[in-house]
């Protein structure tokens, strides 16, 4: 870890260049380990103003149609109560209670139930920001959150610097805190070849319920930046808003300072397919808008920077938390309705390119600065994604349609009585990967398929090199595949109350000997199977109730421990074993994941591999919690490794940097 006075000497230093400088050398190619000094702080400077000026809180949500989200046929206000927002920022601001029960008592708020913690989750909290900066930008952020979602609690969870180590470390610590269902993150910096890698950082933590992160798209136009581009979080960029005396929405225009673009080194998810058309393959952003112009910013009471007061703050840092507020008042329609709270990869991003672009306000003009200088246009673009939310619709949409496959249009909005089965009984389509076919190659994240790909994950024909060296099973074309960890494939379908069965074949890929993959299996967000594959197939069974009639989301993780592990996945099937209508109520839910999980016995021929003669028992639920939490507790060890990772490539930088200074002096 740098000590303060190298922190305070590396912002310093960072403060003074120019960005033009900065722009050059990664044209150039010369970016190195700069990256990693600090992340850029997305918000525009503030206007300072001795009075209150800047769009109200009543001002936004009339113009964006927050005021609209009722629930319960009218009854309920769409408020975000029973949700929990986590903001992540970098350093302390030690008068931000005060500020926000100034900024509540202005605009006639309820108080907020506001939660600070440092990037590990300690109440002792870091010091100011040398630079005075980020508290300005943690009043904007916890201020507007709390303004857009009034009921929501709110948690700021804040970095010991804005160095990439320690704002990861918040955000890991943001998603895992209890009752969490959206992460706002109002920083980034500029993509870097490896950045795919820290994308698992951005899904739901292992056990929790669903999470949506939700990141600035920039604020010097393209390119895009780093973490707007993970294909994990939703991105936000920015427009120019315009409203009449009483709040009503005029027009908008997209703002000069969005940031977006095509992404250099995250490849296309399969939620833009079909709506991107600037980029057949790589990701772009922003995926929607906000207002961002600091020329039509929002009112923020900031006591501890220079203004020392009332301000006017814009950038794309303005429109990431409203963006959450907007996901936490859709998570409390969904508990409303016995849903559980959004996932980010699985549930929100697609839903938000599936639903109509009438939900959305679409900004048809303007242009973005950077390099190079994008249009808005008609549909998606690379300036404002989507649009702008139509508020209420946009919440419905969430609440009330279920996400559907890349390849087909919307599900009907409500569950059937029954499981919508094939001839044959099973409800996954194309449980053998067979469509499309793919021949002897493989495809990462393929369209026209009803399973989703996120991550290195796509499907591989049986003569490819991804699957040489497997023993496969017979009268199978090809299989699906799941590279390293937070790879994904995963399916919506329509349940009943009833009992099921899962079943699925897997294999470690051949290519790679001894590979350790494992694979959690997810329904929603309940862990049913977490099953490491050995070198054949093998059939592996997972039954498990549904309480309530719905959409669930079957979901196959890759759990890798290293970059070099892969597995197949073959064979999927999908059974109703008893239907609750037919047995009556079930019993209340078990604390504990409580699946079994049995793989049948080997055959005689393999019967060396004791484990899974043995394994032909199911295992306890008290087993399966304890799988739960040694997998957890892979994750945190991966993820310090790579923060370790981190440090070092600090320290390397700074004597690269101190060897060159030296030379130059002699």
């Amino acid at each position: 870890m740098l000590s303060p006075s190298w922190r305070r000497w590396l912002v310093a230093r960072a403060e003074n260049k120019s960005r033009r400088r900065r722009q050059n050398k990664r044209s150039a190619g010369l970016l190195s380990l700069e990256w990693l000094e600090k992340r850029e702080l997305l918000a525009a400077s503030p206007l300072a103003d001795l009075g209150v000026n800047g769009y109200t809180p009543n001002q936004i949500s009339q113009a964006y149609g927050f005021n609209q989200i009722l629930f319960a046929n009218g009854t309920v206000k769409g408020d975000g109560s029973g949700q929990t927002i986590a903001i992540v920022a970098a350093y302390n601001d030690p008068n931000l209670a005060n500020d926000l029960q100034v900024f509540d008592q202005q605009f006639g708020l309820p108080n907020a139930a506001l939660s600070v913690f440092n990037q590990i989750g300690g109440t002792y909290l870091p010091e100011t920001d040398p630079t005075g900066m980020w508290e300005a930008e943690e009043a904007l952020d916890v201020e507007w959150a709390h303004a857009m979602a009034p009921g929501a609690n709110l948690v700021l969870v804040e970095a010991n610097s804005d160095n990439f180590t320690d704002l990861l470390r918040a955000v890991h610590t943001a998603a895992s805190l209890p009752g969490v269902s959206v992460v706002s993150m109002s920083w980034g910096d500029a993509e870097f070849p490896t950045e795919t890698s820290y994308d698992s950082f951005f899904t739901t933590p292992v056990g929790h319920t669903g999470v949506t992160f939700v990141a600035a798209s920039g604020d010097t136009g393209a390119p895009p930046i780093y973490p707007a581009a993970s294909p994990n979080v939703l991105s936000v960029g920015g427009t120019t808003l315009t409203l009449d005396g009483q709040g009503n929405y005029v027009s908008e225009t997209a703002w000069s300072g969005s940031g977006g673009g095509i992404s250099a080194y995250e490849a296309q998810p399969s939620y833009q397919k079909s709506v991107v058309s600037q980029s057949m393959t790589q990701r772009t952003t922003p995926d929607v808008a906000y207002d961002a112009d600091p020329q039509t910013g929002f009112a923020v009471y900031d006591s501890y920077g220079e203004a020392g007061g009332w301000i006017v703050k814009g950038g794309t840092s303005a429109g990431a938390p409203q963006w959450a507020a907007l996901i936490a008042i859709a998570d409390q329609g969904r508990a409303l309705v016995g849903e559980g709270t959004l996932d980010g990869p699985s549930q929100t991003l697609p839903m938000i390119y599936q639903m109509p672009s009438s939900n959305f306000h679409d900004i048809i003009s303007g242009r973005s600065m950077g390099t190079p200088s994008y249009s808005a246009g008609p549909g998606y673009d690379l300036v404002t994604g989507r649009g702008t939310p139509i508020a209420n619709q946009v919440v419905n949409y969430l609440v009330g349609t279920p996400p559907v496959s890349p390849s087909g249009g919307p599900l009907s909005s409500a569950p059937p009585p029954s499981p919508s089965a094939s001839p044959n009984g099973d409800l996954i389509g194309d449980g053998d990967f067979d469509y499309p076919s793919v021949g002897a190659s493989q495809v990462p994240q393929p369209s026209g398929s009803p399973w989703a790909f996120l991550g290195w994950a796509g499907i591989a024909g049986y003569d490819s090199y991804m699957a040489s060296g497997n023993v496969l099973p017979p009268n199978d074309l090809q299989a699906a595949f799941l590279y390293n960890q937070g790879a994904s494939i995963l399916q919506t379908v329509s349940l009943a109350a009833g009992v099921y069965t899962l079943s699925f074949q897997a294999t470690q890929v051949g290519i790679y000997p001894g590979s350790q993959e494992q694979i959690e299996v997810l329904v929603g967000n309940m862990i049913v199977a977490l099953v490491t594959p050995g070198p054949t197939f093998t059939t592996y069974t997972a039954t498990f109730t549904i309480p309530t009639a719905g959409y669930y989301t079957i979901q196959f993780l890759g759990m890798a421990p290293n970059g070099s592990n892969a597995a197949l996945l073959d064979n999927v099937s999908l059974q109703m074993v008893t239907s609750l209508s037919d047995t009556g109520p079930s019993p209340s839910p078990s604390p504990s994941p409580g699946p079994s999980l049995s793989p049948p016995p080997s055959p005689p021929s393999s019967a060396s591999s004791g484990d899974q003669s043995s394994s032909a028992t199911s295992p306890s639920s008290a087993d399966s919690l304890f799988q739960s939490i040694l997998s957890a507790w892979n994750n945190f060890l991966q993820s310090e490794l790579l923060f370790l990772e981190w440090e070092w490539n600090q320290i390397m930088m700074l004597i690269e940097r101190w060897e060159s200074q030296n030379q130059t002096l002699s």
